[in-house]
């Protein structure tokens, strides 16, 4: 399974950042779309958004590896367990 968390648009209050799963799309809700805050990084706000997409669809905690594009605004979560993955 695969989710990638992208900055997608622009709304009056800032910045919207969205989770969606580009593989094993097996589960009901395929998207989470939540406001970016500006005080987090790109990492932490992918973290939020991608937290509440696995909450949406009542999947426990799982161990993901993040690797961030930061010149694309685009971060990637995949079920790898490294010494950086992040559980959530």
């Amino acid at each position: 399974m695969i989710i990638q968390c992208s900055i997608i648009a622009t709304c009056t209050s800032g910045l919207v950042i969205q989770a969606k799963y580009i593989t094993g799309n097996i589960l009901p809700v395929k998207k989470s779309k939540t406001c970016y805050d500006n005080t987090l990084s790109l990492k932490a706000n992918a973290q939020i958004v991608a937290l509440s997409l696995q909450a949406a669809n009542k999947q426990g905690v799982k161990q993901w590896q993040c690797n961030v594009l930061e010149c694309s605004d685009i971060v990637f979560f995949t079920q790898d367990t490294t010494i950086n993955s992040v559980s959530f």
